[in-house]
């Protein structure tokens, strides 16, 4: 009895109002949103943007999280990643063979199937550093590339 009270006293008109706002917001919209539109206004050359000026971002400004700490201009160096480029033989990842314990990489290097494993050297000081599933790994001259099986 007591629930039927809550339902019919307090339920009922709150369902009421929440449905007679959104009824009365949408109906409200209609009428004032066709009133609305307007024609539009041409822009003029003055007000169109002319193309990107080319911003730079200065990084030169204190640090805001530590207080008192000066800024030390940055260094401008080169890039460290490019060395001294060297010629990479053509090497093509084949596969890999397992055999018990041991992994092997079919590889084609310069036209050569060879069947290679982890730490063997070949072709003019290459060594075959890893070998995955779909591709290997190898160190040339301080340099180290990673090959994907190819199809």
């Amino acid at each position: 009895m007591k629930n039927k009270k809550l339902t019919y006293f307090v339920l009922f008109p709150a369902v009421i109002i929440i449905w007679g706002v959104v009824v009365y917001k949408i109906i409200a919209k209609d009428q004032h949103g066709a009133m609305k539109h307007s024609i539009p206004v041409p822009v003029s050359k003055e007000d169109k943007i002319t193309g990107n000026k080319g911003y730079q971002l200065l990084i030169n400004y204190p640090d805001p999280f530590i207080p008192g700490k000066k800024t030390v201009p940055a260094k401008k160096r080169e890039n460290p990643i490019a060395g001294p480029k060297h010629h990479w033989p053509n090497i093509r990842f084949n596969g890999y063979v397992l055999n018990g314990n041991t992994t092997k990489a079919h590889v084609t290097i310069d036209g050569k199937n060879m069947i290679l494993s982890v730490h063997e050297k070949f072709s003019d000081g290459c060594i075959l550093t890893r070998i995955t599933r779909d591709s290997i790994r190898i160190k040339y001259k301080n340099d180290i590339k990673w090959f994907r099986q190819q199809p």
